[in-house]
């Protein structure tokens, strides 16, 4: 029985294999000779890299889902490259050599050693103040006019000129009176008695007055003469009053002359 069945078996197994022979064509049969080359190659080519090194590693990224993040960044990095352009890859580069040449220039300016004081600057709110003053510059700068600058330029030129002119007159020895006035408290003094200088001045301006009107007046009218006259103007009260006037203003005079 064991024997039966064992024929029928190869006789099935030859009849397979002839449809199998009579199926296969000689494209087929090239097709997987090349097929069997390739993978041969490929598994050649794997056990020389020593990728099977590399294969406890894979599994740990299976395993804890690192290879799926990778995946994930490659796929990332894929979108971002086919998301830019050349425009963008250009002002990138123009962008990178930009910050490459401010680095260089920011590092030959030793800009790193004033790092501290604006540090410093910022804390304090001087940094600000500065910034409020260079907008204030600023427009002040948009506010100017040319004629406003002409004429201060012209101002400037004047006043530079006085500046020379009281530095030839010999005004620094006027200071240095000043100066020294102020140290010995005559500056004091002399602020004190100017008021009263003042009215001296006007009181002698008015004595002056008084002198050319009475000048005048006895040009025009002069006296009749004799006894009789002069009683006459004796007996006048205001001429009497002068007389009084004269005699009491030497008798100060003399005291003040008298007691120096």
């Amino acid at each position: 029985m064991n024997d039966v069945n064992v024929s029928e078996i190869g006789a099935e197994l030859e009849r397979v294999v002839e449809a199998a022979k009579d199926s296969v064509t000689d494209d087929i049969v090239g097709r997987l000779a090349s097929t069997t080359a390739e993978s041969l190659d490929l598994l050649d080519k794997i056990n020389r890299s020593g990728i099977d090194k590399a294969l406890p590693v894979l599994a740990k990224m299976v395993e804890n889902g690192d290879l799926e993040r990778v995946a994930q960044l490659a796929r990332l990095y894929t979108a971002a490259e086919d998301s830019v352009t050349d425009d963008m890859i250009s002002r990138l580069g123009d962008t990178v050599g930009g910050v490459l040449v401010l680095a260089d220039q920011a590092s030959r300016s030793r800009i790193a050693e004033a790092l501290p004081v604006i540090d410093s600057m910022v804390a304090s709110g001087d940094l600000r103040r500065v910034a409020d003053l260079a907008r204030l510059v600023g427009a002040a700068e948009d506010a100017v006019t040319d004629d406003m600058v002409g004429r201060l330029s012209e101002m400037a030129g004047e006043a530079i000129s006085v500046v020379d002119r009281l530095n030839r007159s010999g005004v620094g020895r006027l200071v240095e009176v000043l100066e020294k006035l102020d140290a010995s408290g005559g500056l004091d003094i002399l602020a004190e008695t100017l008021p009263k200088a003042t009215e001296q001045l006007s009181l002698l301006h008015d004595m002056g007055a008084c002198l050319e009107h009475a000048i005048q007046e006895v040009k025009t009218k002069p006296s009749s003469g004799g006894i009789m006259g002069l009683l006459k103007m004796f007996r006048n009260r205001d001429n009497q009053d002068f007389i009084r006037f004269v005699l009491v203003f030497g008798r100060r005079l003399k005291e003040r002359c008298l007691n120096r």
